[in-house]
């Protein structure tokens, strides 16, 4: 990661906030750079960026205030056919009566060559869509042909300050050159937080005085500013790579957040950014505020549940189940109540904020310390300091026999912690009061457990017959209610079946005690489970042929982003088989164990013989370290490439 010196500074992952530098120079800090780009490659997409420059700029509106322009001018040349949509231009903007964007559009040009003459054909009429009462879109849509090269205009007008409109430097197609250029008037202070890998190329040039005021305006207003210019060069499209990190996080993009500002006659006004002064803020909001005092609601409400003679982990257990029964969710996140907790038990739903609101005050009723958690979910990106803008959900901290845990009610599935997976993105922040806020770790500590035992009979034909065991524990059993929901024992018998061919499985018997677990075990039948060789006596088979993760995810030599596995988890395959009786072993793999300290990575392979004629074979994957960075990468794809070779030895029996 990398970026300048700052008034404030946080650089965490790949995630970077500092605010403009409002001295003369400008350190860069560079921690690495982008791989050389193929121009070829690049050139060779179905379409490609050959151009954009992006003015953003702050001039004084009719009303006094400030408003923010956005100019952008792009040339796209396309390659292939699929690639024509990428020169469709579509605008968004909002319009209502607090907050007002505009879009105009200068021009919008093709370039086409035909029998050797270029023509220019020139669109002057966009559509408008009005998508909702507040959400419009404006677009050109023409029909585009290979080899056009299309070149448009336009300007967004913004009339409020709060943020700059954020800025992609990553598309679904590569870009040769990109320059984005802002000029703050030194009024105001951003907080500027950029994303991705990108070497930004940053310049900052010295103050300077421009007329702010707009054509309307007869007297001007001069200011000085500061210009931030971003020249990044031959940008590679966003390609998803697989246990990819926060989405979010790893396309490159930047983004202003107004820290303080001050107009004209008026006094300096900073906007909390701060722990303190961001929790003090929180709690001095009407709504939410009030909830967290609201103690006389539980006591009638929760008159009749009885919690005496519980322990403490045992009330908190029955509390989340209590909220999570009766409210459900209405899949908005927030860390600010909606309808509030009131209504939002009568009604039985509500927003993030609503139903973890009630959890905290139906905690406090049962005599456990709780306090709200703010945080940032992976689709919204992560928050690296504690910044309103930044956040958008609330989850409970409570204090369990002097150990704290962290809980979600706003699904069902979820348990102390365990929380949803869109909760685990870095750190929260637990508001105690407004002088004690804790920085708390959403990354799951303890490690979940995926076991699958084979025991199989093998006949001398190549067939054979046997059952799986198969049991999850914590964040493995949470994902397999998540993805199956109903029928889960019924559906994911035939997710088994699709990993070889003439595999069947007969119905699973359930065999679940503990909470939070999954214990099943299906018969099954496997038809050329071994390769038969009649004339040399043999029989070949792979013991690792049904595990279920046998493909290398990590074959591309480079890595844009870093592997997020979300969570520690050990997988645990086990082979029982019996061999044919006349039989016996010619050749075994050989016992194996990989390490990676560093990565947090330990592969064993082990081979028992037990009695009987009976062979044990046993692989265990553990992982500790479920964020990998992307500057180890060539690691983490070495011991996967070992694993891999590991995976596919065989066992080759040979007739007595």
């Amino acid at each position: 990661m990398k970026y300048f010196l700052a008034i404030i500074l946080v650089i965490v992952g790949n995630y970077r906030i500092s605010a403009q530098n409002l001295s003369t120079t400008l350190q860069p800090i560079v921690i690495s750079k982008e791989t050389d780009q193929d121009i070829n490659n690049l050139l060779s997409a179905s379409a490609v960026v050959l151009n954009e420059d992006v003015n953003v700029f702050f001039q004084i509106s009719e009303e006094g205030g400030y408003e923010i322009i956005q100019h952008v001018k792009k040339t796209i040349k396309i390659n292939k056919e699929e690639g024509a949509d990428k020169a469709y231009l579509v605008l968004p903007y909002v319009s209502n009566n607090y907050f007002q964007e505009t879009v105009e559009i200068e021009f919008y040009k093709i370039f086409r060559t035909n029998n050797a003459k270029e023509e220019v054909i020139e669109i002057k009429k966009a559509n408008n869509q009005r998508l909702s009462s507040d959400y419009y879109i404006k677009e050109i849509k023409p029909i585009i042909l290979v080899g056009d090269v299309v070149e448009y205009e336009y300007t967004k007008t913004v009339n409020a300050i709060d943020e700059i409109p954020i800025w992609y430097y990553q598309d679904d197609i590569p870009k040769l050159k990109s320059n984005y250029t802002v000029r703050i008037p030194n009024d105001l202070l951003y907080l500027i937080s950029i994303t991705g890998y990108l070497d930004l190329n940053v310049k900052k040039s010295n103050d300077r005085t421009r007329n702010l005021s707009s054509k309307q305006w007869m007297q001007p207003v001069y200011q000085s500013e500061t210009v931030l210019k971003f020249s990044p060069i031959n940008i590679p499209a966003f390609k998803r790579e697989p246990l990819m990190e926060n989405e979010k996080d790893a396309i490159s993009s930047i983004r202003f957040n107004l820290a303080q500002f001050k107009f004209p006659m008026q006094p300096l006004v900073v906007i909390p950014h701060d722990d303190q002064s961001v929790a003090k803020e929180l709690l001095k909001n009407r709504n939410l505020g009030s909830e967290l005092r609201n103690d006389n609601f539980w006591k009638k409400t929760l008159a009749a549940e009885n919690f005496s003679g519980l322990s403490n982990i045992e009330k908190t257990e029955k509390t989340l189940k209590i909220i999570q029964h009766k409210i459900k969710w209405n899949r908005q996140y927030s860390f600010l109540p909606d309808i509030g907790v009131r209504r939002a038990w009568g009604q039985s739903i509500g927003n993030s904020a609503d139903i973890n609101l009630a959890l905290h005050g139906a905690l406090k009723f049962a005599g456990i310390e709780a306090y709200p958690v703010v945080l940032s979910t992976r689709s919204n990106g992560t928050a690296t300091m504690l910044f309103q803008p930044f956040i958008n959900h609330i989850i409970i901290g409570a204090k369990v026999d002097n150990k704290w845990v962290l809980l979600d009610a706003t699904d069902s599935q979820s348990a102390i912690n365990l929380l949803p997976i869109e909760d685990v993105n870095g750190k929260g922040w637990m508001i105690i009061d407004e002088k004690n806020v804790k920085k708390v770790e959403l990354q799951p500590q303890k490690l979940s457990y995926k076991q699958e035992e084979f025991t199989l009979k093998l006949e001398e034909n190549g067939d054979a017959t046997g059952e799986l065991k198969l049991k999850m524990t914590f964040y493995e059993a949470y994902l397999f209610k998540k993805r199956y929901l109903e029928n889960a024992i019924e559906r994911n018998k035939f997710e088994i079946e699709k990993r070889e061919k003439s595999f069947f499985l007969k119905n699973g018997i359930e065999n679940t005690t503990q909470p939070n677990e999954i214990d099943v075990i299906y018969p099954f039948q496997k038809y050329n489970f071994a390769k038969v060789n009649p004339s040399e006596k043999t029989i070949t088979f792979n013991p690792m042929q049904f595990y279920r993760d046998k493909r290398n995810p990590f074959i591309n030599d480079n890595r844009m982003s870093n592997v997020d596995f979300i969570y520690p988890f050990m997988d645990i395959y086990k082979m029982v088989v019996e061999i044919p009786k006349g039989y016996k072993v010619a050749s075994m793999p050989k016992n194996q164990t990989l390490v990676n300290n560093q990565l947090g990575l330990r592969m064993t392979y082990e081979v028992v013989e037990l009695k009987n004629n009976t062979w044990q074979i046993g692989f265990v994957l553990r992982v500790t370290k479920p964020v990998i960075s992307r500057n180890d990468y060539s690691l983490l794809k070495a011991f996967y490439e070992a694993m891999e070779l590991k995976l596919v030895e065989t066992i080759e029996l040979i007739k007595e």
